[in-house]
């Protein structure tokens, strides 16, 4: 597994390179890595993404960058208990990269 200063170096290699702000980098990375731990879950289906980062996959990173994951959620209730087990499951799925992911904190924004 790579250090965090390994991956952070390797950004703002990339980052000097392609002249994209290196914190757009690692947050597009980061999002890379949940979409396809996603695309790899039992729950492929019921995220359907909008928002900046669906127009960052579209345009590039270096074009819009942004802070969230905007997405709508269907066919699966909508509480605090089942939402929490369902990104846990999808974030303990295993992908190619040397980043863990850990559901930290969760919050309704309304």
């Amino acid at each position: 597994m790579k250090t965090s200063e390994q991956i952070k170096g390797a950004i703002r290699n990339i980052s000097k390179k392609t002249g994209v702000n290196p914190n757009s980098l690692l947050q597009m990375c980061l999002f890379e890595g949940i979409l396809e731990k996603l695309s790899k879950s039992k729950y492929s289906e019921n995220f359907i993404l909008k928002g900046g980062l669906l127009i960052s996959s579209l345009i590039g990173v270096d074009m819009r960058s942004t802070m969230d994951m905007d997405t709508t959620i269907k066919g699966i209730p909508l509480n605090e208990v089942s939402i929490t087990k369902i990104l846990n499951e999808i974030l303990a799925i295993e992908i190619d990269a040397d980043i863990e992911y850990k559901l930290i904190k969760l919050s309704p924004i309304r």
